[in-house]
């Protein structure tokens, strides 16, 4: 029996019998042109009401949407069934997600500026520049005093590597750098020189703000021959030699060729070597006797 045939009913009968009928109650009514619970009615205005207020309302535990997929993959609660829709919306936002961190690999902090440090065996270069590459300060030892054969050298290279900690300070960088990438190129005396004077009190400023340290050294694979070394004489260096040379040309214009033989005769060194050929032959002439 319905709901409307029992109120036609109940207005029906008299007074005295209406108390004795049971009483409905009042959660069960439903109205007569809808076919809703009064519950249903309640929960549709509050979503009306949240929606008005800019809220969402909530969404029903067994929604198929990409946020409750992703949420149900993170914790590892898999229904019988998933959804298509949700793992392709996942695969989809791992996939930009992914595309974002190698276009901008330092979305989440500030990208280093650079420090490199090239250590040739005849010089020491360290270049200072910005994460897009532009310099911000070139030195080499020859730009401190050090010429020629000086800039060669671990003490050339320790005093360079002090003198740009120090302008680094004094320039404000530091105010700018916030992370900073060393970079080596070179086995020259002043990589170990740099390095030295980075963990030492000069580089006390510098040193936490290092976030990454690389070698990009050039190797050899294959390519054209390499140029031979240089033979050194074990005995005098180059300018030794030139001196002497320059000596006996100026000693040679100077006097004639018979007072040359003259003073090579008279000469000690000459009456020793004289003295040990003598003794030469006359070992040689005895073992032959004998």
């Amino acid at each position: 029996m319905s709901s409307f045939s029992m109120s036609k009913l109940t207005k029906a009968l008299p007074s005295v019998c209406r108390q004795s009928q049971p009483r409905i109650s009042s959660l069960s009514i439903t109205r007569p042109f809808s076919h809703q619970s009064t519950c249903s009615a309640r929960n549709d205005g509050s979503n009306i009401e949240k929606q008005m207020l800019n809220r969402e309302p909530e969404s029903p535990s067994g929604s198929s949407s990409p946020l409750s997929a992703i949420t149900q993959m993170m914790q590892g609660k898999r229904s019988g069934a998933p959804s298509s829709r949700g793992s392709s919306d996942y695969s989809k936002m791992a996939e930009s997600l992914e595309a974002d961190m190698i276009k901008n690999p330092y979305a989440d902090r500030a990208p280093p500026h650079h420090l490199h440090v090239y250590c040739h065996k005849h010089n020491t270069i360290l270049t200072l520049t910005r994460p897009n590459g532009s310099p911000l300060m070139s030195i080499g030892c020859g730009q401190i005093g050090f010429r020629k054969a000086g800039r060669s050298g671990f003490d050339p290279a320790y005093q360079l590597s002090a003198h740009v900690m120090n302008q680094i300070q004094e320039k404000g960088f530091l105010m700018e750098i916030e992370r900073l990438e060393v970079v080596y190129r070179g086995f020259g005396k002043g990589r170990d020189a740099f390095t030295k004077v980075l963990l030492g009190h000069e580089g006390r400023h510098l040193r936490g703000l290092v976030a990454r340290v690389t070698d990009s050294t050039r190797l050899k694979f294959g390519g054209t021959r390499s140029r031979h070394e240089i033979r050194k004489s074990p005995k005098l260096s180059k300018r030794i030699a030139r001196s002497q040379c320059i000596e006996w040309k100026n000693y040679l214009m100077r006097y004639s060729a018979n007072q040359v033989v003259d003073h090579v005769l008279d000469s000690p060194a000459t009456h020793v070597l004289l003295l040990q050929l003598l003794s030469l032959w006359l070992l040689v002439f005895c073992d032959l006797a004998l």
